[in-house]
């Protein structure tokens, strides 16, 4: 566990802080939404502001119920992943 206005800069290491708010780009952010959108829970990863390191999210198996739609493929449930280096420049 890290205080909110550290983002594990001191524990890591790392020598950023980010006044509670967020890595300093470029940042890989893991985002969660509880209670969302149908009362359903969402979780991704973005790269939005940068890749900084890779990151995967996967769940306990037996800790989640899947949902009946056929339409969600393999984003129901899933792990999802991303490499630190997506493009490597020579």
């Amino acid at each position: 566990m890290v205080d909110v206005d550290d983002c594990g800069a001191s524990a890591n290491g790392f020598g950023m802080t980010c006044n509670g708010f967020g890595g300093q780009p470029p940042a890989t952010l893991a985002e969660f939404t509880l209670g969302g959108w149908g009362g359903s829970d969402y979780y991704d990863l973005s790269n939005v502001d940068g890749n900084s390191t890779s990151m995967t999210i996967r769940p306990i198996s037996g800790q989640y119920t899947v949902v009946n739609n056929p339409s969600l493929g393999k984003y129901n449930c899933d792990t999802v992943s991303c490499l630190k280096y997506l493009v490597q420049w020579r």
